[in-house]
């Protein structure tokens, strides 16, 4: 169908054989193709090199004790085994750093600011579907945190990335079923290739 030819041992033209093997560094392209939207990147939490990015809102006044709380709960996770980054860069703002953590596919993204520490609270986004909810956290603003408390905090967080993989799964599977069509004659199997179809046919 490409019309790829060569020249035999006769010096006649003659059309290739073609194939394709092996699940190779070309999965990483079919991972940005399924998942990846208009913001960027959408990766995977069991793929991400970074699985949960925390930013600090820093407001004049309450700089010390929000970056303070960041990199505590940092601490948190990285002990969970939650590979995890505070971005505590003082030249961009944290709406710049939105975007550029959108853009990397960071599943969650962890926002705090003085109005959620005096809730106790934090805001959590999830990359793959924009959901935004609040999370608790309750004792982890001490000095000195209750292991058992840390340990319900970090399920949670645990939890969620779980629950990322699974929805991106079910996503992408339904993605990839809506476009896979079945053909036993040349004909069906062009109609639905050029309609941008996945094909199964026989060989």
């Amino acid at each position: 169908m490409f019309d790829i030819q060569f020249l035999d041992k006769n010096n006649e033209r003659k059309y290739c054989w073609q194939t394709s093997w092996g699940l190779s560094i070309r999965s990483i392209g079919v991972m940005v193709m399924v998942h990846g939207d208009n913001k960027g990147l959408v990766l995977p939490p069991k793929l991400a090199k970074v699985q949960v990015v925390i930013v600090p809102i820093l407001f004049k006044g309450t700089e010390e004790v929000v970056a303070n709380k960041a990199k505590e709960l940092e601490e948190v996770l990285l002990k969970a085994g939650i590979r995890v980054k505070v971005d505590d860069r003082e030249n961009h703002t944290p709406g710049w750093k939105y975007n550029y953590w959108e853009l990397k596919g960071v599943p969650l993204r962890i926002e705090i600011g003085p109005k959620d520490l005096g809730k106790g609270e934090v805001r959590a986004v999830i990359r793959h579907n924009g959901e935004k909810f609040q999370m608790k956290w309750d004792g982890l603003a001490e000095k000195v945190i209750n292991f058992l408390d840390l340990l319900c905090k970090v399920l949670k967080v645990n939890e969620v990335l779980e629950t990322i993989q699974k929805d991106m799964f079910v996503k992408a599977k339904e993605k990839r079923d809506s476009k896979l069509k079945t053909a036993s004659n040349w004909e069906t199997f062009m109609k639905y290739l050029n309609e941008g179809c996945m094909v199964l046919t026989p060989w």
